[in-house]
């Protein structure tokens, strides 16, 4: 964590951390673990129920997590903090399709412990829609239903979503895109709160973004270690110069303020 600090912190960069929470009634702590099998899914409507097995778990596992973020805290290092990621997707354990309003307990669970009884102060809460909604099918505003996972907006800093290319739902290809559609179904779920494209397969297109908007936050191109082709260099070059994206070297130095 020390060297993560020293490469990105300390350049001036916004730290941003997306957990993928492994189940914490499994034994494992890898990615494969926050999609366990049907069969070892938890019940996140008893992880939420103080007193049983499933929330004793979940609680600590939490104090696991919370040890190491306050390291950052105590090193006054500010963290762009993206749990329950894809919430009403369905592939994550933590999606509760059935009865959402569990998953926004779950929320509400881990926002309460961290912030008011860690005070971890440093993490700003991002929460994180995402394409697809549940078992909505096509419908991919289901509006109504998304608004069901939500917290409430005194738990959240920045709303978002993440967007990949897929033709099934009606989402086009980024180059062609800057998604507009996603955010007027984040502005209808999470009124008033600022928008991130929390998660893209690529940068989306910076001059349909500054001719006809909507203007994202910020946005999280997946790495390219893993899907090279989705950031090729040609379009990098294109995109990063933009005036509508703000780079790093273009960043004020916050971490005097």
């Amino acid at each position: 964590m020390d060297a993560q600090k020293e490469w990105w912190h300390e350049r001036g960069g916004l730290v941003s951390f997306e957990w993928h929470w492994a189940n914490p009634m499994g034994t494992g702590g890898d990615f494969k673990h926050t999609q366990p099998k049907k069969e070892e899914r938890p019940d996140v409507d008893r992880m939420v129920t103080p007193g049983i097995p499933e929330h004793i778990a979940a609680m600590e596992d939490l104090k696991r997590h919370a040890d190491y973020l306050e390291q950052l805290r105590d090193t006054r290092v500010p963290v762009l903090w993206r749990p329950l990621h894809e919430i009403e997707g369905g592939w994550f354990w933590w999606t509760d399709v059935e009865t959402p309003e569990n998953t926004a307990k779950l929320w509400r669970l881990m926002f309460d412990y961290l912030v008011k009884d860690r005070k971890l102060h440093n993490l700003i809460w991002v929460y994180s829609s995402t394409l697809k909604a549940g078992n909505k099918d096509k419908d991919v505003e289901a509006i109504s239903y998304r608004q069901r996972f939500y917290p409430g907006s005194n738990y959240v800093d920045i709303t978002g979503i993440d967007i990949y290319v897929n033709k099934w739902f009606g989402w086009p290809d980024y180059r062609e895109s800057a998604y507009s559609k996603a955010y007027e179904i984040m502005t209808k779920v999470a009124p008033g709160k600022m928008l991130a494209l929390c998660e893209c397969q690529g940068l989306p297109n910076s001059d349909l973004m500054a001719k006809e908007g909507p203007r994202w936050l910020y946005c999280l191109p997946w790495y390219v270690g893993n899907k090279p082709e989705w950031n090729p260099p040609d379009w990098v070059k294109q995109v990063y110069p933009h005036e509508q994206l703000i780079t790093l070297d273009e960043l004020p130095t916050l971490k005097k303020l």
